[in-house]
Order: C-alpha cells, then structure tokens, then sequence
C-alpha cells in the first residue's frame, strides 16, 4: 500500500485557497478577452484586405476597360463607315471621324447635342425617325436605304441601327452604323452611261453594216445577175471569157463581203441557226456543181463521196454545213496546182435521236507547215506570206470556219505538211427525221405561178429573167401594197419578197399576205425573202412575219432552185 502523499498547501487555511482560485480565474478571462479582441481586429483587418484587394481588382478591370473603350474608340474613328451612338435623348454619345466629316462638326462638339441644337435637323430627319422607332421598339433595323440632303450636298446612305442596354437590359441608346453608298451609284452610273453608249455604238455599227451590206449587195447582183444572164446569150469565145472573168471578179468581191460580215456575226454571237429537213445528197449535188468549172480549170480532180450507211434525210442548218464546205473546198482548190480535192461524208455514229457525220476534205495541195499550224485559225492572217503571195484572200476563211463550227456544235480537226497536202474535217451531231420523207408528185416549175416583189428596176429585171429561164410564169409587183393587190388577185405558190421597199415593206407586206390566205382558207405560198441585209434583226422579223426562207442578194439561179426545192417537188430540166 502506497503512502499518501500529503499536499504542500493543507495546511493553508481555506480563504486562501478561495482567493488564489478567483485570481487564476480572473487572469484567464483576461486571456479570452485580449483573444477575441485580438480575432476582431484580425477579422477586420481581413475585411479591409479583402477590400482592399477588390478595390484593386476594380481598378485593374476599371484599366482594362478603360483601356478596351480607348481601343475600341480608336479602331472607330478610323472606320471608313460613319458610326455613333446616342442617348434615350437622341443626343451623341459618341461619334467617329467618318461620320463627323459627314456633319462638318468635330466629334468632340458633336457629343451631348442633339440634331436640333447642331442645326442638323433637316439633313438628317429621316433618320432620326427611325432611330426613335429602335428606341420606342427595342428591335434593329438592318440595310435601310436613306436618302440625306442639304443644300450642298446630297447622299444615299444604307443604315444599321441597334438598340443598346445597360446592366439591367433596358435601353439606354442607339448604335448607328452608315454606309455611304454615292459613290457606289455613281460609278453604277457611269457603268449603265458606259453600257448605252456601248448599245448606241453597237447599234451605229449594225446600221453601218446593214448599209454597206446593202449598197455593195444590191450593184453586184446587178453585175453577177447580168453577167449570167449575158453568157447565156453569146456564143463566141472571147465573149464568153471576158463574161466569166466579170463574173469571177465579182464573186471574188462578194465572197470578201460576206465573210466579213459573217464573221462580225459570229464574233457577236448573233448567228442565227436555222434547223430544216435536207438530202444529203442535194447538198453534195450542189457544192460540187458550184466548184466542178474551177477545178478542171486547173486540171484538178472535184469528186464527193458518200460513204455507205449515210441517211437520206437529216435535219441541220443546211445553208451553214453548205458555207463550212465551201470554205474547205475553195481554200483546197486554192492551194492545190495538181492532183486531187476529195470530200467525204460519212456516218460516225448513231444514238435515237440524232447522226453523228463527218464531213471530211482532203487536197495535195501546198500543205502548211508544222511550225505554222497555231495560226491557222487567227483573224485576218494568212498563214504564210511567202507561201500565199500568188493567192489572194484577206486570210477570213478558216477563222470564220471555225467560229461557225462551234455555233453548230462541232469542232475542226486537221492534218497538213508542206508539200504534201491537207485535210480538214469536222462532225456535227444532225437530227434525225421522226418518219420517212413522203414521195409527192414532182411538179414542173411552168405549174408554179411567182410574185416577184422588187422596186429596184436592175434586181427586177434580173431576176424576172432568172425566173423565167428557169421555166416560171412571173408577175411583177413593184411595192408592198402592189402584192398585196396581185396576191389577191392570183393564186401564187411562190413569192420572191424584197425587203427595203417605198410605200409599204417586205416585212408588212408578208403579214398581210399570211392573213389573206387564212381568210380566203388557202394553202400558203413559199415567201422567200430577198435581200441585200444580212443584219441578224431583219433575218429573224423574216421569220417571225411567217417568211419561209431567207436569200441574200446576189443569189444565182442555183441557190434559188436549191431553196425552192426544200419546200416543193419541183424538177428542174
């Protein structure tokens, strides 16, 4: 058992104790005190650093948006649309430099004033009312075209405007943006100014083509038709050949004219494409006629080939293969001394719809050479001076070729070496006929009465002559209104229409024409249009009046039995 240590203080009286207690008690309630005084402060302190720190949070986001409002204000001024703001007022608040140079006022002067203190009122009323309208609604308005006057100066501007809210969304102004757009429709003007005088010049040269046409047409057909017409009648040779070289001479120069204008056509894109039943062989007959005479005059070899397999019939722009032809065949026989000019035509291939021939013109001529191959197509350019010195041309042929081509939907293939020939080819994709061509009755022309319509007495008599020795009964009319009275009179089947004629023209004269025959219930007559105007605009009224065909002055006897003979059985002995 262990002793029991006594305590030190027993002995001590209870008093003390008490008192000895209440002291320790007393010093720790000090402690606490002081401690949570201590804690106060603390947290206090605490607070103030937390102030502190937001205080300089606010200031560094007060900088950066300061900074951003100053950044945001330059890249504004400097903007090439004019931009502001304005207040519940419709005072500036803000204004860049664009839109400050539109008032004569200076941004500075123009924030806290509204329109009517600034005497900008008028000019800018309508907009105003509209920024009022953004206020009122809350909504934007986009691309709103506004016109701003003075009395110096005038715009048409294209404005967005967007409403602006503070913290609480509700609205506290407007955004403004302006475009000017004078400038933009004053260079649309110049443009359309730029686009009529274009049209005026473009009509100047249609007129001027459309007179030269004429004025050079009309005396050659005075001295091709002649010329044909004299051969017919003498019989010595010398005769006979100074006759032939007028008749050369002047298709030579006919020949010029047309490609020419033709190529003007074409380069305009204004080429009238003119789809119609044909025989292939007829286009073969006719092509090789016209040439057989120049050939053999050079001891050269014409022949034309159909191959097998080829249709009878084909629906294409017959007067257009028939120019592609003449061009490669004349240029083949241009540049062959001997030897040989072949044509083949033949079939490629066929889908349900449509033939796809070939055409193909092979000479031994002088050839051309490689190097010189590029420029074969180019505009008034003969490939070779020194080659071609002793052939005339203005170097149109193949360019024209080309251009016709591709109107047609063909392209023009080629192989030449120098001295050794050429052949020129291309295919075109011709219709084919829904049914079978129905045989008819051949008719003599002597059962074909023609109205010669012509006021011009050379062309009449010329082609009063053409007609008759071709075997038709002919009348004259001298004018419009004389055919409609001979029209009315007759029973015509064909009608030979000038165009250009005093009194009444070809054009009005065709109309009344077509309304007669529906009146009286009479089968129409062929009304081919005769003409020294090869403007595209007079060849389609041709048309649209209810002509049947178009032939441009100087025509020979064969081009016109040729078309007479698309539209009726005729034979011709």
């Amino acid at each position: 058992m262990l002793p029991i240590e006594k305590n030190r203080d027993c002995n001590l009286p209870i008093s003390s104790h008490l008192e000895k207690v209440s002291e320790e008690e007393h010093a720790n309630s000090l402690e606490v005190g002081q401690v949570k005084q201590l804690q106060s402060q603390l947290r206090k302190k605490n607070r103030e650093i937390e102030l502190l720190k937001e205080r300089l949070k606010n200031k560094e986001a007060f900088s950066a948006m300061k900074t951003a409002l100053t950044q945001l204000h330059g890249f504004l001024s400097i903007m090439p649309v004019a931009i502001y703001f304005k207040d519940l007022t419709l005072s500036y608040t803000y204004a860049n430099q664009t839109f400050a140079a539109w008032t004569n006022i200076a941004p500075d002067e123009l924030v806290g004033n509204t329109n009517s203190k600034l005497e900008l009122e008028a000019y800018f009323q309508e907009l105003e009312q509209i920024e009022a309208e953004v206020l009122n609604s809350g909504k934007e308005i986009q691309n709103r075209e506004i016109g701003l006057k003075s009395d110096n100066q005038q715009f048409l501007i294209n404005a967005y405007l967007f409403p602006m809210f503070d913290a609480t969304m509700h609205i506290e102004g407007v955004m403004v943006c302006c475009f000017d757009l004078t400038e933009r429709l004053q260079f649309e003007k110049e443009i359309k100014g730029a686009q009529n005088r274009a049209l005026v010049g473009e009509k100047s040269k249609q007129t001027f083509l459309a007179n030269l046409s004429h004025e050079i047409r009309t005396p050659l057909h005075g001295i091709l038709g002649s010329s044909s017409l004299l051969q017919s009648r003498l019989d010595d040779s010398q005769s006979q050949e100074l006759i032939e070289n007028i008749k050369q001479s002047g298709t030579a120069l006919l020949e010029m004219v047309e490609a020419m204008l033709l190529l003007e056509s074409t380069e305009e894109k204004k080429y009238l494409i003119k789809n119609k039943p044909f025989k292939i062989k007829d286009l073969v007959v006719n092509i090789r006629s016209k040439y057989l005479a120049q050939a053999e005059s050079k001891a050269i070899d014409l022949q034309c080939f159909l191959a097998q397999g080829l249709p009878e019939m084909l629906i294409g722009d017959q007067d257009k293969i028939q120019l592609l032809l003449h061009i490669f065949i004349n240029n083949a026989i241009k540049f062959t001394e001997k030897g040989f000019v072949h044509v083949l035509i033949q079939l490629e291939k066929q889908t349900e719809v449509y033939y796809r021939i070939n055409f193909k013109i092979k000479d031994t001529g002088i050839g051309i050479k490689r190097e010189l191959h590029s420029d074969l197509f180019s505009m008034f350019t003969q490939v070779d001076s020194s080659s071609t010195k002793g052939y005339q041309g203005i170097g149109l042929g193949l360019a024209t070729a080309e251009k016709i081509c591709t109107v047609l939907g063909g392209e023009i293939a080629f192989e030449s070496d120098e001295y050794k020939g050429s052949t020129f080819g291309f295919s075109l994709n011709l219709e084919k006929m829904e049914t079978d061509l129905k045989k008819a009755e051949t008719l003599a022309p002597g059962q074909l009465p023609v109205l010669l319509v012509e006021d011009n007495k050379i062309n009449q008599k010329i082609a009063f002559f053409t007609l008759k020795k071709l075997g038709f009964s002919v009348e004259i009319a001298e004018n419009g209104l004389e055919a409609i009275e001979r029209f009315q009179e007759g029973e015509f089947r064909i009608v030979l229409m000038d165009i250009q004629m005093p009194k009444m023209n070809g054009f009005d004269a065709t109309t009344n024409i077509r309304m007669i025959e529906k009146q009286k219930n009479l089968k129409p007559a062929i009304i081919i249009a005769l003409s020294a105007n090869t403007v595209k605009e007079d060849i389609e009224n041709c048309f649209l009046v209810g002509m049947n065909e178009y032939i441009s002055k100087p025509f020979s006897p064969e081009k016109l039995t040729e078309i007479i003979q698309r539209h009726l059985p005729i034979s011709f002995q």
